[in-house]
């Protein structure tokens, strides 16, 4: 009845707003902490959300000289994130990279569903690529 639709309504909401809001604050929590246990030789002083006409990046930060950006993915995508998502966080960091002038882009993929062996391989490789694991 109207009850039912309207709770399909209301958890559809909690899963589309809330939830992803929750879970980016978490993510940005993280890269705070990353930042000042020393993942990178260089400290975030400013971390949020960037997002232009074509491209969003879920969390990002930067340190206070502006030439070092971090780009995080902390979308929530029910499957284990690929070079795919890799891709798309690269492309939407170039742009962003454009705009404020950064010289060093490193990315951090968060999920709770893993990672694939290709992706996992590729952050083997290259040390700017961090995958966190949140549940």
């Amino acid at each position: 009845g109207r009850r039912s639709a309207l709770a399909a309504i209301i958890s559809n909401k909690l899963k589309n707003d809330a939830v992803p809001r929750a879970y980016r604050r978490a993510c940005t929590e993280r890269l705070w902490e990353m930042s000042s246990s020393g993942v990178w030789d260089f400290a975030l002083t400013e971390a949020g959300g960037w997002w232009d006409r074509e491209a969003e990046i879920g969390v990002c930060g930067y340190d206070a000289s502006g030439r070092n950006l971090v780009a995080g993915d902390c979308s929530l995508r029910g499957r284990p994130k690929g070079l795919q998502d890799l891709e798309e966080l690269t492309a939407a960091s170039e742009r962003m990279a454009r705009q404020v002038r950064a010289g060093a882009v490193f990315w951090v993929l968060f999920s709770p569903d893993g990672f694939d062996r290709e992706l996992e391989a590729r952050a083997a490789s290259d040390p700017r690529i961090r995958l966190v694991s949140l549940e």
